[in-house]
């Protein structure tokens, strides 16, 4: 079985980060930009992914949330949806999830850095590494040469929200309906020097 990240953008013109893991063997696939919702939906079949994390608010309604709230309450930093640009990024996530939804894929919102945050994890490859996903040289590399590199370490991260959750490993923030996925503590937090 298949999962994938999307760190989507507001703008079909901006780079919206996207990563398949092979969840069975636990192996980072391919990583790389989409702009368009009919590259992205169309990646997302091709590559057959069951299970897709997606780094937006997946809301018909730009709005305050109640899981917002909750997040920002928590100490995490979210946005909230009624902000100028997360209207539209909330907007093309919803009508991508409805898409998506459509044709049998399970979509799941999250956020990477409270995730990487609640992994207590210090980055997406130490994160990776701790989940057990292996993740080629070749993939690093190009994350790492690419100037979209913050757009693909984002999702990573949602591809590793997508199998913490396929695996049981996931935490979830939910209220007033909303629920956003992120990942248990699955890296030790600093030692104590005794």
């Amino acid at each position: 079985m298949r999962v994938a990240g999307l760190d989507l953008s507001a703008s079909t013109s901006r780079c919206s980060g996207y990563a398949v893991v092979d969840a069975e063997r636990s192996l980072l696939l391919k990583i790389m930009c989409l702009r368009l919702d009919e590259e992205i939906v169309n990646a997302i079949l091709s590559d057959s992914v069951k299970v897709v994390a997606i780094d937006a608010p997946l809301t018909p309604n730009p709005r305050m949330r109640d899981v917002d709230r909750l997040m920002i309450k928590m100490g995490f930093k979210v946005f909230p949806p009624n902000f100028s640009w997360m209207k539209v990024l909330s907007i093309r996530g919803y009508k991508l999830k409805l898409v998506l939804e459509d044709m049998g894929i399970e979509v799941i919102e999250t956020h990477p850095r409270s995730a990487l945050i609640s992994s207590a994890c210090q980055d997406p490859y130490e994160l990776a590494k701790a989940l057990g996903i292996e993740l080629p040289s070749s993939l690093t590399s190009v994350i790492a040469n690419s100037k979209y590199r913050k757009d693909l370490e984002d999702a990573l991260v949602c591809a590793c929200v997508a199998y913490a959750y396929l695996n049981n490993l996931d935490t979830n923030i939910c209220s007033g309906g909303d629920c956003i996925y992120l990942i248990r503590q699955v890296c030790l937090k600093e030692q104590l020097n005794l």
